[in-house]
């Protein structure tokens, strides 16, 4: 799915510095900095639909999007997952497995 130009925000419906283009969206990891890419294709990183979220390499922080094609927004949800560091929270939202 093309997803240039959508707003994109985080979960808390707050807007975010990404860049959407094509069936991808880059945005910085908001714990470390890292940049992180999600891709808006079923069973690829970050997508929602397969629960196969995108990791930062530098924190282990896990990321998916949910697309509303009709509003042209994309929501960055952030998770705590099987990737992280022992117990490690969600270091954008300091809760664990808040938006998952």
């Amino acid at each position: 799915m093309r997803i240039t130009g959508f707003k994109v925000v985080n979960s808390e419906n707050k807007p975010i510095h990404a860049f959407p283009f094509g069936n991808n969206v880059a945005f910085n990891c908001e714990g470390c900095g890292h940049p992180i890419l999600c891709i808006a294709i079923e069973n690829q990183l970050g997508c929602r639909a397969n629960k196969n979220p995108a990791q930062c390499p530098e924190c282990s922080q896990g990321y998916y999007m949910d697309v509303d094609e009709a509003k042209k927004a994309i929501t960055i949800h952030c998770t705590k997952d099987k990737w992280n560091k022992g117990d490690m929270p969600c270091r954008r939202c300091n809760a664990s497995g808040r938006g998952a």
